[in-house]
């Protein structure tokens, strides 16, 4: 949770990590009526970089210099590492969010979850099966 002070007030602000932390847990609640959800998770990790770019810099530069990184594996991986820490003294949603990241990763191409991520942001089943693992890699390490 990031606080926010303007004009001598104060406002509490959930992370982009934090969003996608809920919005995994949304879905995986009700998914026939939650896939907003998949795509928002899509359009967040897409565009992280973009909007996080001097965090990501500062924070999580043991990321680069892999060639095969991309700026989304990256922000995935951060997006992971980010909830592990919001997510690391509750034992039951560890154990949750790695159920829901494996159970998608497990599916591939079978998995809805996937598949509206996949047609938001106009990639391939693989590309966004594999932004999930880096997402759960973060998470993991």
């Amino acid at each position: 949770m990031l606080v926010f002070v303007s004009t001598g007030n104060t406002f509490k602000v959930a992370t982009l990590s934090l969003i996608v932390l809920l919005k995994l847990i949304a879905y995986d609640d009700r998914p026939e009526h939650r896939q907003k959800d998949a795509t928002d998770v899509a359009n967040i990790l897409f565009h992280l970089f973009d909007l996080n770019e001097n965090f990501i810099y500062d924070n999580h530069s043991d990321l680069f210099g892999s060639e095969n990184s991309t700026l989304q594996s990256i922000s995935a991986v951060v997006i992971g590492r980010e909830i592990k820490k919001i997510a690391k003294d509750n034992e039951t949603l560890v154990l949750r969010l790695q159920g829901i990241l494996g159970k998608h990763i497990s599916s591939k191409e079978k998995s809805l979850f996937i598949q509206q991520m996949a047609k938001e942001i106009n990639a391939d089943l693989e590309t966004i099966t594999d932004l999930l693992k880096n997402m759960q890699e973060g998470f993991n390490n």
